[in-house]
């Protein structure tokens, strides 16, 4: 099932669209709204940034059929759902940037990895080839830390510094933790 968006296919009497297309023409307009109410879209290539909405339509939903060909709809979809910014990538990157990433850990496991964290979306292919075990490691950490927030990673690391901050001050193992909070 291949998910086919064109910005003037839909007439006024025509059926409301599928679940997934408009779904994602939500996440398109959510990305239009963000990129035209936010800082952010100043990071946008001049090509993108200066075209029509019309034109900006049409290239998301191309972007996101390119991410949807390579990787199955359903994953395609929970890609644009975590980071609706991918489809401001690069799509002729997708596919040799999946490849470079294929020769260090296979073709299906770079495929999860590429899913559990989109902005790898955004690789060149030559940082691709780069890649380490590393890149497959934090992918499970960024899948893992997303759901908790943005506070997360921090209380993640502050809980991690206990034992530093333990022996620096010179307390038994638990003391800090009873002072603190007993």
């Amino acid at each position: 099932m291949m998910f086919l968006l064109h910005a003037d296919s839909r007439s006024p009497t025509s059926p409301p669209p599928p679940f997934f297309d408009r779904l994602v023409l939500v996440l398109i307009h959510y990305v239009h709204f963000t990129q035209a109410h936010s800082t952010s879209w100043l990071a946008l290539p001049n090509s993108f940034r200066y075209r029509s909405r019309e034109q900006k339509n049409e290239e998301l939903a191309s972007t996101f059929n390119t991410i949807a060909s390579i990787y199955g709809d359903e994953a395609a979809l929970k890609m644009v759902k975590i980071q609706p910014s991918v489809l401001a990538f690069e799509k002729s990157n997708f596919q040799p940037s999946l490849d470079a990433f294929g020769e260090t850990f296979g073709y299906e496991e770079s495929k999860e990895m590429v899913i559990r964290n989109p902005g790898l979306l955004g690789s060149s292919p030559a940082s691709a080839a780069g890649a380490d075990d590393l890149t497959m490691q934090l992918s499970y950490v960024v899948a893992f830390t997303r759901p908790i927030g943005a506070l997360g990673p921090a209380t993640i690391i502050g809980l991690l510094c206990v034992p530093a901050l333990e022996s620096a001050l010179g307390v038994g193992k638990g003391e800090l933790f009873s002072a603190l909070f007993g």
